[in-house]
């Protein structure tokens, strides 16, 4: 299923005020087949998708932040503030880490991301942006709006830094991939829980934040567990990207960068290799013992 079918033919539908007959008929194809992409999300060919881009003439911008934002013009606006406030996030990482979702804006699709993400916390941006914002000025980030997609954006280069220093390597491991990749998807989404936004402001925070808490508490235990079965290391503990603070993670991410840790393994790993060899010892101690003929009674210590 394609989110990007249901948005392009709203869009054109919305755009050019047609019927689904008329847009079925404009591109060649059944009327039940625009119904299918519109309510189902259907796959749609290149050769379609083109075709509805030139007739909508969008032009860069995804029809999805287009219908957010009520036309092409203001989706622009927008558009080009979230990408300055993604540089300037990017521009200040102190990872060492590059973020790759806030330089490959398109490839991401990063304002349409923290527009959703917006409308989830219940902050409802105005469609056509305030005359402040569209101008460049040095009380910018006074903005109440500006401020938070700041915040958020540099929460997001910490924990993305973080991610990138020590859970990254472990995707070598086929049965721990699909879990990373899940969660370098909606590391976006998770930084939001790590800063502190004024619930009149967001009405939806709370129950947001709680929701994304529990998600990843259940992912990362899930993956540091599977780890653990396969020997990995840890050079340090995984849940401190939910509970260490923004400044913490990056600190932490600097020392992988800066190739402080190489030889560090984290005590999780460390007492996992103990707790194995003494699986170890007790699986072949009891061959060892008949071998030698030596009784033990666990319950008085004697030895026959």
């Amino acid at each position: 299923m394609s989110d990007i079918s249901k948005a392009l033919v709203k869009l054109a539908l919305k755009k050019l005020n047609y019927s689904q007959n008329q847009l079925a008929e404009m591109l060649g194809v059944s009327a039940s087949q625009i119904s299918r992409w519109k309510n189902h999300g259907d796959y749609i060919s290149s050769e379609y998708k083109d075709k509805l881009n030139e007739a909508c003439n969008i032009g860069g911008v995804s029809a999805d932040f287009i219908l957010r934002f009520g036309s092409k013009e203001n989706a622009a606006q927008w558009d080009k503030l979230f990408r300055e406030l993604a540089d300037y996030a990017q521009e200040n990482n102190e990872t060492s880490y590059n973020c790759p979702q806030l330089i490959d804006y398109d490839e991401w699709d990063i304002s349409l991301k923290i527009s959703n993400i917006l409308d989830e916390l219940g902050i409802n941006l105005p469609q056509e942006m305030p005359k402040h914002l569209q101008i460049d000025n040095d009380d910018l980030f006074e903005d109440k709006y500006v401020r938070i997609i700041s915040n958020i954006f540099e929460s997001f280069t910490a924990i993305d830094g973080f991610f990138h220093a020590y859970f990254q390597e472990l995707g070598n491991n086929d049965d721990i991939f699909e879990n990373l990749m899940k969660i370098e998807e909606t590391l976006l989404n998770f930084a939001v829980c790590k800063i502190n936004i004024d619930t009149e402001l967001a009405p939806n925070f709370d129950n947001y934040k709680y929701t994304w808490l529990k998600e990843y508490r259940e992912a990362i235990d899930q993956i540091k567990y599977k780890a653990i079965c396969a020997n990995l290391p840890l050079r340090e503990e995984l849940m401190n990207l939910i509970d260490a603070e923004i400044g913490e993670l990056s600190e932490a991410a600097e020392r992988e960068a800066f190739g402080f840790n190489k030889i560090q393994i984290h005590p999780d790993i460390y007492m996992n290799e103990i707790i194995l060899g003494m699986r170890k010892i007790n699986q072949v101690l009891p061959q060892i013992m008949e071998k030698l003929d030596i009784k033990f009674d666990p319950n008085t210590d004697n030895k026959e």
